[in-house]
């Protein structure tokens, strides 16, 4: 930890500002990228990898990471095998190719003339994204794999499902590079699976209730509040309404590494919005705030934007998502507790600010401002005695100047990313 004093000497008076931080002073200019039919402030998907991040615990039981496994048992969703420890978040080895022969009981027989399917389900999955992938093959009579299913790598919204018609068996493998990448946006944490017999048409858990399920596979309801996602449909995702703008939906005990979804409906002809996401949390917890027109994961290419800058330069409590829209669209809210610094459950609050004209401001200015609307952005005008972290362009007028008097001290606990403003008077 350190501590950036800024001096502004003005002509009679100064201002000390007072920041705790623990990172280097780094410039950097915000990207534009016009993705129709959005226009968004924050940059495309850069590098997380560069980050500081913490040690995840070196697995010593790679769930049972051999070259070869063969895996039996019922297809009804209870036995489980994959890679890693995902619940302790213990990396998995570096240059290991474990393989599973899925061989369940209970498959319909060639004699039934039924059509058997087979499906794997992933519980969990996170693997370093185009390093290390899971690979899962049709086999032959003699157990071999034969064709490509798919091919999966990087962070997915679980539990997923791979369904495979026709399949009685399946060959599963799994493949990890010889090194660990610094640079990678996603994590060496694993995956865990089991599988089911969907030949009858069955969804795994029978969609929680929440869904319908068709061929195997479940559409999930869209209630007018809420709608739910995964394979089962057993994410909630509460869906935001903009009127009134401002509202706040809660985030609490986020686990490390989890994710809290929202969705938005936006409707034409234009809008402008701004999604803000304040952490009151302890301060080991590590937000992360991402938009997509499906829901986002830290694998490229799920996302449109992201608040890396705020997240990687500011590491302010406010994180924030501003976007203009010219048509309607459905896009998803992703909020995780960034596991490549986290420690603690997140909790914060998340919150839609929108307008049909103009663009509105950060947290309404706090109270103690005067919003002012540009063609890009709004921009807080502070009252006075009140001001906004250096590092934030549009302004939230939220931390108060106090007076500091000569010979005085001031102490007191500062929270990480917070800002102490303090005014005093010099004479010539």
């Amino acid at each position: 930890m350190k501590t950036i004093i800024f001096l502004c000497l003005l002509t009679v008076e100064a201002i000390v500002r007072t920041h705790v931080d623990d990172r280097h002073t780094i410039s950097l200019n915000s990207v534009l990228d016009a993705l129709p039919p959005f226009n968004w402030t924050h940059s495309a998907y850069p590098s997380l990898g560069a980050a500081p991040r913490r040690s995840l615990l070196q697995s010593t039981d790679d769930l049972h990471c051999q070259p070869y496994n063969v895996i039996t048992g019922a297809a009804d969703g209870f036995t489980t095998f994959g890679v890693g420890r995902p619940a302790s978040y213990a990396t998995y080895d570096n240059g290991i190719t474990c393989s599973w022969l899925v061989e369940p009981m209970g498959m319909p027989p060639i004699t039934s003339g039924v059509i058997p399917v087979l499906s794997l389900v992933f519980t969990f999955f996170e693997v370093e994204y185009n390093s290390d992938t899971v690979k899962i093959y049709n086999v032959d009579t003699n157990d071999q794999p034969t064709t490509l299913v798919v091919s999966e790598t990087g962070e997915k919204v679980s539990p997923f499902v791979v369904r495979v018609p026709g399949a009685r068996k399946l060959f599963v493998v799994f493949n990890s590079d010889s090194s660990t990448h610094l640079d990678n946006p996603t994590l060496q944490v694993g995956f865990t699976a089991t599988f089911i017999d969907s030949s009858s048409g069955q969804c795994f858990n029978d969609c929680n209730g929440h869904g319908t399920c068709t061929d195997g596979m479940c559409t999930c309801h869209m209630d007018p509040g809420l709608t739910y996602l995964g394979a089962d449909c057993s994410l909630p995702c509460p869906r935001v309404s903009l009127s009134p703008s401002g509202t706040n939906f809660p985030i609490r005990d986020l686990c490390v590494g989890c994710w809290a979804y929202f969705v938005l409906e936006l409707t034409g002809p234009a809008s402008y919005n701004l999604i803000e996401l304040r952490d009151f949390g302890l301060a080991d917890s590590d937000p992360f705030l991402l938009l997509g027109y499906e829901p986002p994961t830290l694998t490229p290419g799920t996302a449109i934007a992201n608040d890396w800058f705020d997240w990687y330069y500011d590491r302010s409590d406010l994180h924030y998502l501003a976007f203009s829209a010219t048509t309607s669209a459905r896009v998803y809210i992703g909020a995780t507790n960034n596991r490549f610094r986290s420690t603690e459950p997140m909790e914060a609050d998340l919150t839609v600010r929108y307008s049909s004209t103009q663009w509105p401001c950060l947290d309404d200015c706090s109270g103690h401002g005067t919003c002012q609307h540009y063609s890009s952005h709004g921009k807080c005008v502070c009252d006075p005695g009140w001001t906004s972290a250096v590092e934030n362009g549009w302004g939230t007028c939220e931390f108060p100047i106090s007076s500091l008097m000569w010979d005085s001290t001031y102490e007191g606990v500062l929270r990480i990313g917070d800002w102490l403003f303090f005014h005093f008077s010099v004479s010539p």
